[in-house]
């Protein structure tokens, strides 16, 4: 047997809901996150992470991430589409970047 105030309280919340509003909200949240859209063989330029990292402006220095991040294996290098530039995967960044967030 049903709860008659459940049921009235559970219809008028309902009725309430923007649901294509909370489909767009959840939708990009998805897209937000690294997870959803990090692929094993994706890449990113080791230059970019050390702008990410940087500080007023100015990437982090090369010595400095290679000490924090190559020589500690916390990062892999991999070779990538340019032989010229130094590559890692995407998926060990995302890691690492949410690591050290949270």
């Amino acid at each position: 047997m049903s709860d008659t105030i459940t049921d009235t309280i559970a219809a008028a919340v309902a009725d309430r809901i923007n649901y294509d509003h909370l489909a767009t909200l959840i939708a990009a949240k998805l897209r937000a996150s690294p997870t959803a859209s990090a692929n094993d063989a994706e890449l990113i330029e080791c230059q970019e992470i050390r702008r990410q990292l940087g500080r007023r402006g100015r990437p982090m220095a090369h010595e400095t991430f290679n000490r924090n991040y190559i020589l500690t294996k916390r990062l892999t290098l991999v070779p990538g589409p340019s032989a010229a530039k130094r590559y890692v995967r995407r998926a060990e960044w995302d890691r690492i970047r949410i690591e050290s967030a949270g």
